[in-house]
């Protein structure tokens, strides 16, 4: 996971280390600022942003599958897995666009050209919290408590929704104190940690 500088100096990004709530709420801030809603696909997010996305086949090069590459500002690209789903890839690549505006934009300096490279199997702080983020752009809390209420707390009905797998759709529920059945369970422990992929 290393900083490429334009004076070819190495570095290593390090986690935002930002509460939990923080990075919700960057995350569906973001979401908003780029008009993000399930008719407005993320891949036109990250196009936006001057990001490009490709499909990568696992079987030929499986570190590069679910990765970020930066090259400079307004200038990066998405790796996803080409066997995954629509639902899946959604996941990966709001995860992915949660490195670039947590570990890369804050720590860049615009007047020089700054490398990052990111890998499907990092820092585990880094990514927890941008995991973190991909649950919030994609699935914010006033929506996804409505879209609960709405449907009974019917985690596949919610998913399909926001067009996530059912599993983000779990976490997301989890997160916000939600159980499966409808029913609130007390909320969890606020740590970014531990905060797996959907």
């Amino acid at each position: 996971m290393p900083v490429r500088r334009g004076s070819g100096q190495m570095a290593k990004p390090k986690p935002t280390k930002l509460p939990r709530e923080k990075i919700l709420s960057i995350a569906e801030k973001a979401a908003a600022a780029f008009s993000y809603s399930v008719d407005y696909d993320i891949e036109r997010v990250v196009q936006d942003l001057g990001g490009r996305i490709h499909l990568n086949d696992f079987w030929d090069n499986a570190a590069k599958t679910g990765s970020l590459t930066v090259h400079g500002l307004r200038n990066f690209e998405i790796f996803v897995p080409s066997h995954t789903t629509h639902e899946r890839d959604q996941f990966t690549i709001a995860h992915e666009l949660g490195h670039y505006i947590l570990h890369y934009l804050p720590n860049v300096d615009p007047r020089a050209e700054a490398e990052l490279q990111i890998d499907r199997y990092g820092d585990s702080a880094i990514e927890a919290e941008a995991n973190l983020f991909a649950y919030a752009f994609l699935m914010p809390e006033i929506l996804f408590r409505e879209a609960y209420t709405r449907f009974e707390g019917n985690l596949s009905a919610v998913a399909s929704t926001f067009r996530v797998s059912e599993v983000a759709a779990r976490m997301r529920a989890k997160m916000l104190g939600l159980h499966g059945d409808g029913e609130r369970k007390p909320k969890a422990a606020r740590s970014a940690a531990n905060i797996p992929a959907a």
